[in-house]
């Protein structure tokens, strides 16, 4: 552990990754009763994924089909238009994913004003409970830990997995116009979009459909507010997630300020060191097919670089005890985990022009990456585990740099 001294210069970074990768902690409420959800001045009632899986709204099979559904692509973009004109609302949720035998529970509240802040808070999730993570007028995201790590903040990559819930959805991209917009752009191609109003004590329904015609996308609407109400998402033909929303509610009370999280005076930003790959970042920022320069070719071999010492300087050790955990370890493995994730994703826009060998090393590390941050983030980590993962990332750095000594080819 000769490393650990390092690691206290990186105890920022921690903050809501552990949050909002995973809160498996199931809510007792939400798995015994039926969901009352609100939106506006309506309240309809909606079974529990708890209650009865064997539920026609928990099928793949098209419901709206069977009813003799209409087109429903015109009931979809009315809400879609209602979500653009509402200035600011907040609303509860409770999102249940299923991964395999597992059910895991998230219940959170979403705050959002026009034209593009976002707030979310984890209501409910053991001792990750208190979490928050904004989207900044400046554009940041950055989010601040709850439960015995409360007070510590950090900035993410917007497009950071740590963002994501369980069901693989970022908490940033939550708001209902981001959320139906992707829905919109799903129908633009093959997919089917069928809507049947309510029956049988059911709500009405908006679904989308792949060719088969099995639903990939189930809405459940409050038809008097004209919002939804549940969304189903299916994969493989089964059931992802449920995400319910139990109220909607217009705020116009929502100061810019409520959407920030300030800067911690005692640590450095994550942004500092990546001022350097203007390059990138510059292309990052483009659209259009990107062209390699020289000076982007250094800029890639600088990242990797710089992954490859961060990775070597990580605190591993198989006899770590908790009380080492306690020292910072912990904090400066997942600080470090972070900050690959932004460094990996600065060489993003290269990767369509780079060939297969490329992208097949990138996504190992960003699996590497991805696992080192879950197991760090377990109640109580494996140490054997952890050292298996950190030779494999390490290994995918070393298999990056390799296949990034071909740059010159591809110019």
């Amino acid at each position: 552990m000769n490393r650990l001294a390092s690691s206290n210069r990186r105890r920022i970074t921690l903050a809501l990754c552990v949050v909002l990768l995973a809160l498996a902690q199931p809510t007792s409420a939400v798995a015994t009763k039926l969901s009352a959800v609100t939106a506006g001045a309506a309240t309809i009632t909606l079974p529990s994924p708890d209650l009865s899986e064997t539920d026609p709204l928990f099928s793949p099979q098209s419901v709206c089909k069977t009813d003799g559904g209409e087109d429903g692509r015109g009931r979809l973009q009315s809400m879609l238009q209602k979500a653009r004109a509402m200035k600011g609302y907040c609303y509860d949720s409770t999102l249940t994913t299923f991964k395999g035998n597992k059910k895991i529970v998230e219940v959170g509240r979403l705050y959002f004003k026009a034209p593009n802040l976002v707030r979310f808070e984890v209501l409910k999730g053991g001792s990750r409970t208190g979490a928050v993570v904004v989207r900044q007028p400046d554009g940041k995201v950055r989010g601040q830990m709850g439960g015995a790590f409360h007070g510590l903040k950090m900035t993410l990559s917007p497009d950071s997995k740590m963002l994501k819930s369980a069901n693989g959805f970022s908490v940033v991209q939550s708001d209902l116009e981001s959320l139906l917009s992707d829905a919109a752009r799903k129908i633009g191609g093959d997919l089917k979009c069928l809507a049947a109003g309510p029956a049988s004590g059911r709500p009405a329904l908006v679904e989308i459909l792949e060719s088969d015609g099995d639903v990939i996308d189930r809405i459940a609407l409050n038809a008097q507010a004209n919002m939804p109400a549940a969304w189903n998402i299916f994969t493989t033909n089964k059931l992802l997630s449920v995400l319910q929303f139990n109220s909607i509610e217009p705020r116009s009370d929502l100061s810019d300020s409520f959407f920030i999280i300030g800067e911690d005076p005692s640590t450095k930003s994550m942004e500092d060191s990546d001022i350097a790959y203007s390059s990138l970042i510059a292309l990052k920022a483009a659209s259009g097919s990107p062209r390699l320069t020289a000076n982007t070719h250094r800029e890639i071999q600088q990242v990797i670089s710089e992954m490859a010492n961060k990775i070597d300087e990580l605190p591993m050790s198989s006899s770590t005890a908790d009380s080492q955990w306690d020292s910072g370890a912990r904090e400066c493995m997942l600080s470090t985990g972070v900050k690959l994730e932004s460094l990996l994703g600065l060489l993003s826009p290269v990767e369509q022009i780079m060939g297969q060998d490329w992208k097949r090393s990138v996504d190992a590390c960003h699996l590497a990456i991805s696992d080192m941050l879950e197991q760090v983030m377990a109640d109580t980590p494996d140490n054997v585990k952890l050292n298996r993962t950190w030779a494999r990332l390490r290994s995918s750095v070393i298999n990056l740099q390799a296949v990034g000594r071909c740059i010159p080819q591809v110019m």
